[in-house]
């Protein structure tokens, strides 16, 4: 884990032990507000992660593309020097 990550459970852990009971924590527009932003930021980083998949999976078909292509002209130029043969 993160250091980020790591000192937020603290700050839940510390919060939850200073109230007693989840249920005693005051719901503020504040908490709210933190809440909200953290939601986006993982939205944020659940999105990078696609498209990050996504770049990989274009560049391994494009890898396989060139490939086939590269196999292709070389199976010409070997029929090509065949044929000159004869």
């Amino acid at each position: 884990m993160k250091q980020h990550t790591i000192s937020a459970i603290h700050t839940v852990k510390d919060a939850i032990n200073k109230y007693k009971e989840v249920e005693q924590i005051p719901v503020t527009r504040d908490l709210i507000c933190r809440f909200h932003g953290a939601h986006v930021a993982y939205i944020e980083y659940l999105s990078t992660l696609q498209k990050e998949a996504t770049a990989t999976d274009e560049e391994k078909q494009e890898s396989l593309k060139r490939a086939k292509e590269t196999e292709s002209l070389q199976q010409k130029q070997t029929y090509n020097k065949e044929a000159e043969g004869c």
